[in-house]
């Protein structure tokens, strides 16, 4: 989920495509999560016929039982090469990706709003040669900011080297301002057979509070918004859950950034609430 706020301080967003927190006067906001890819396949093998005790049915030809499936995770952030498995399945794979959150921003004496989650995609039966290479991206997180807007997050995309040319690709999460809220990772601008965008970052009024962090979207639907942050009035909102999605709701707003204050910050979304 998106990272929620303290006092003036942005909190960090989930492990993967949240949004960073917001920040007030002059700390840093949140940082925004990181991308990740998921790789899931059914191993191929050429059928044939088996015998045990008498009974004979169709196995995978390797353990004559049946085909497993394997589920590879790719999070180490930037460019890499995948080595295709030499049992890839063409007809029974799929590809996941989130985009990177962005981060949170910094008003530097007034206050910045939160960052957006990054979006989600899903691609169904991609064709690779087995054995051989795919070049992938995990999304960089969207770095935090003193004084400024919080940075987008990166695309996490798989087999090219751009987002534009990959088989599936998910577009991170626009850094937070300190004028207008920052939108989560549009849907539109990602590629699979099923996409989903990210949250929208919170906003504050600038009374002191801190906004909550967009959360990523997920297989199940898009993320949840972030909560905006509170006032002298504790009017925090709680963050919005995303679609029952593990990571996809938005973290709660933050507290009055005051120390003397009685507010409290806002609950995360939920499920997955920062």
């Amino acid at each position: 989920g998106g990272g929620g706020g303290v006092s003036d301080e942005g909190g960090v967003a989930g492990s993967y495509g949240g949004g960073g927190g917001g920040s007030g006067t002059v700390i840093a906001g949140g940082v925004g999560g990181q991308g990740i890819i998921v790789i899931t396949y059914t191993q191929s093998g050429k059928p044939r016929f088996v015998r045990l005790r008498g009974v004979r049915f169709r196995g995978d030809g390797v353990s004559g039982i049946n085909s497993g499936t394997t589920v590879t995770f790719l999070t180490t952030q930037g460019a890499g090469t995948w080595n295709v498995p030499s049992n890839w399945n063409n007809s029974n794979n799929y590809i996941e990706v989130i985009g990177g959150g962005g981060g949170g921003g910094s008003g530097g004496g007034m206050d910045g709003f939160a960052g957006a989650g990054g979006a989600y995609a899903r691609k169904n039966n991609v064709t690779l040669t087995a054995g051989g290479t795919v070049s992938y991206n995990v999304a960089t997180t969207g770095a935090q900011s003193i004084g400024n807007p919080g940075s987008t997050g990166g695309s996490s995309f798989l087999g090219a080297t751009t987002c534009n040319a990959s088989q599936a690709c998910a577009v991170g999460g626009m850094g937070g301002g300190i004028i207008s809220r920052a939108l989560g990772g549009p849907a539109a601008s990602s590629t699979g057979d099923v996409k989903y965008s990210g949250g929208d970052g919170g906003t504050t009024d600038g009374d002191g509070g801190v906004a909550g962090g967009g959360g990523a979207a997920g297989p199940n639907g898009a993320g949840g918004a972030g909560g905006n942050g509170g006032d002298d009035t504790c009017d925090t909102e709680n963050g919005k859950a995303g679609a029952n999605n593990v990571l996809g709701a938005g973290g709660g707003g933050g507290a009055d950034g005051d120390v003397s204050s009685v507010c409290l910050g806002g609950n995360g979304g939920r499920p997955g609430g920062g």
